[in-house]
């Protein structure tokens, strides 16, 4: 996909940063084969399923909706239901040195996405926000430093509040 044909392009990349779903393609990236050592999660999901589950919720449908959009998916694309999940592909890469940032009052991706990533992924640091929900975390002062200290590897404190 996009991912690997920037990486052919112009990489390859040391890390890398990706935003709700675009955390989820970074992960599948590195499963296909993207060399990227370093990641940044911002509010992404932990699984697919836990996507379909989050959707069927704020359209107030009931729980097997979920699960037959995902039996549907995998039965159409002959994949594993776990194979896309980045709880999963954390756990196959335990090299990869990893911060997640997340929002407590994401509307959009619970922070329960974040918890159970923080749980699979070895070098993965969870760091949380109060008050920032999905998208605000992304021109947050405090949000980006906290970006550039990981990338360039230093540390000390950040102006982001820990929840």
């Amino acid at each position: 996909g996009g991912i690997h044909w920037m990486e052919n392009k112009f990489g390859p990349f040391d890390g890398a940063i990706g935003h709700s779903i675009g955390g989820m393609a970074l992960w599948n990236a590195i499963r296909e084969g993207a060399a990227i050592k370093r990641l940044v999660e911002i509010g992404s999901p932990s699984s697919l399923s836990g996507v379909l589950k989050d959707f069927a919720a704020v359209l107030n449908a009931r729980p097997a909706v979920a699960e037959i959009l995902m039996g549907k998916l995998s039965a159409d694309y002959q994949v594993a239901e776990d194979l896309f999940d980045p709880v999963r592909i954390a756990g196959l890469y335990p090299d990869i040195d990893g911060l997640l940032i997340h929002d407590a009052q994401d509307d959009e991706v619970p922070l329960a996405h974040a918890l159970q990533m923080e749980r699979a992924w070895k070098k993965g640091r969870l760091v949380t926000t109060e008050g920032l929900g999905h998208r605000k975390l992304l021109r947050d002062p405090g949000v980006i430093q906290l970006c550039l200290d990981f990338f360039a590897n230093r540390s000390g404190e950040t102006r982001v509040k820990k929840a």
